[in-house]
């Protein structure tokens, strides 16, 4: 089985690089010693992954020139790296960010500068810790109406993560989101977070997004010694990603011609209440329901999970159903 197939290239070659590569990793670190930890690890995919290091100053212009050739791309930020360099595209986008609290340290109000973009179309907020949360801010995301879920909330299902990064393209996944008894490096100090492996298992639904463009990988990162905790961590994260990338299936299930693939479900809740439309890929195992919207008399698909099927058809309204029919039918 061949080692994690990973090739360095000077960032200047960025543009010459053809859109089938899987994906190119951008290291701030100022060293190689990520790359030297991927390349022990075995790949299970045939895919092509690049590699370059940028500079601080030149960052930002590396990122857009691979999202041009429609590369995607992985960064991983230094802890020099201050909030005015942690990308934010120029042009409309969908966000998902992993952090336990709303207090960014070196990377400044990270979160309110991404709330107060105006390119900001949808946003969701995943494992936060309430009590590391600011009030104001969780107040903001809900008067915009965007998704959050807390950590405890994952802890019964962890697979309820996946429909908040099933259809984001850039998702910003915080280190010290990782309880510090897995990630030593993390400064907070914090008994409670994400385990090693439920962040693996995060990156891996990333990897899978339909519209993914970028992870950007921040928090604490002191990755200068090789084999550290940290510098591991991040290569698994990495590894993660890419399978995730080389797994994934575009899927579209309003494509009326594949009836066999998408399978439609529909639960009654009642005389007095509408049904609720549910599909399922035979495929992937994903799962979707329709939203009706009052004022066009039309229905918007959004990502859901087996949990919110199971709510229906045992009689209760999914509270994810309930979000976005508010949202999208304002009083």
């Amino acid at each position: 089985m061949p080692y994690f197939n990973v090739e360095k290239i000077p960032a200047a070659a960025i543009s010459s690089l053809i859109a089938d590569a899987t994906v190119l990793i951008i290291d701030t670190t100022g060293s190689d010693n990520i790359l030297f930890s991927l390349k022990r690890l075995y790949s299970h995919g045939k895919y092509k992954t690049y590699y370059t290091r940028a500079g601080v100053n030149r960052l930002n212009k590396a990122i857009e020139a691979a999202h041009i050739s429609n590369i995607k791309t992985i960064v991983i930020y230094s802890n020099k790296v201050v909030n005015k360099s942690i990308y934010i595209p120029s042009d409309h986008f969908t966000s998902s960010i992993i952090t336990p609290c709303s207090n960014y340290g070196n990377n400044g109000n990270f979160l309110e500068e991404i709330l107060e973009n105006n390119n900001l179309k949808d946003l969701s907020l995943i494992g936060y810790q309430k009590y590391r949360f600011n009030p104001n801010t969780l107040n903001k995301i809900r008067e915009k109406q965007f998704e959050h879920i807390r950590l405890g909330e994952l802890r019964d299902d962890f697979s309820l993560s996946e429909p908040y990064l099933r259809n984001k393209e850039h998702i910003y996944l915080d280190l010290r989101s990782i309880r510090s008894s897995d990630y030593t490096e993390n400064s907070i100090n914090s008994p409670n977070g994400l385990y090693a492996e439920e962040a693996c298992q995060l990156a891996r639904y990333i990897g899978m997004s339909l519209n993914y463009k970028g992870l950007y990988i921040f928090g604490d990162n002191d990755s200068s010694v090789f084999g550290s905790v940290t510098c591991e961590l991040i290569s698994e994260l990495i590894w993660h990603t890419t399978e995730g990338l080389y797994a994934n299936i575009k899927e579209e299930p309003t494509n009326t011609y594949m009836d066999d693939v998408y399978i439609r479900k529909i639960v009654s809740l009642g005389e007095d209440l509408d049904n609720i439309i549910f599909i399922k890929s035979s495929i992937t195992g994903r799962w979707w329901m329709e939203i009706p919207t009052i004022k066009t008399s039309d229905s918007v698909l959004i990502p859901c999970s087996y949990n919110d099927y199971k709510s229906a058809i045992s009689g209760e309204i999914p509270l994810r159903w309930l979000f976005f029919f508010q949202k999208f039918n304002p009083s």
